[in-house]
């Protein structure tokens, strides 16, 4: 599994975690899955707490990032919260 974090509001971020299988024979290697987790930062007394920006410096981040953005909204939307 690779993981990063893609994206983060204020006070919480989206995860993004490729999943691979690596044939142990032949060492080819293929994509299995992928899942997007969303994390809310908390405080001592369980309160969520602000994150600190996320440093966008690839054209990679960039584009994740973006691809968050429109998921975040999508999902805000959905549950009614734009």
């Amino acid at each position: 599994m690779n993981a990063s974090i893609n994206y983060v509001h204020n006070t919480s971020m989206e995860i993004g975690v490729r999943v691979e299988a690596e044939n142990p024979v032949s060492g080819q290697v293929r994509h299995t899955g992928t899942c997007f987790l969303t994390h809310v930062a908390v405080d001592k007394n369980g309160k969520p707490t602000p994150v600190p920006p996320l440093k966008l410096e690839t054209e990679e981040e960039k584009r994740r990032w973006s691809e968050a953005e429109v998921r975040r909204s999508i999902r805000l939307e959905l549950i009614g919260r734009s």
